[in-house]
């Protein structure tokens, strides 16, 4: 499926993806993690900083991010973890909305 993505939710999604997972799996999540990664020229567009162990950036944009089934239920299942342990914060709550957690 596709998905409009804001640099805060790319951000959260690159946070909360599993380190570690079973061959298949971890596939999935490597090529979601190139696909949710900036590049050179949207590093220099969005002028991102380290200010206080936060990161913030000067400009916001979108782009779209193909997530395959399986993609999705990793994302899912990382929020529903978050949930479950009590540690979403309200950043989350768009990601929670837009993955039906």
């Amino acid at each position: 499926m596709k998905r409009k993505l804001r640099v805060l939710d790319r951000l959260l999604l690159l946070q909360l993806l599993p380190r570690r997972a079973n061959l298949t799996d971890i596939k999935i999540i490597h090529k979601l993690r190139m696909d949710l990664a900036f590049d050179e020229k949207e590093q220099k567009k969005y002028k991102f900083k380290n200010v206080d162990g936060k990161t913030i950036w000067e400009n916001d944009g979108e782009i779209i991010v193909e997530i395959g089934e399986r993609g999705e239920e990793i994302i899912r299942e990382a929020l529903k973890e978050l949930d479950k342990r009590k540690e979403l914060t309200e950043a989350h709550i768009h990601l929670c909305e837009m993955f039906n957690v």
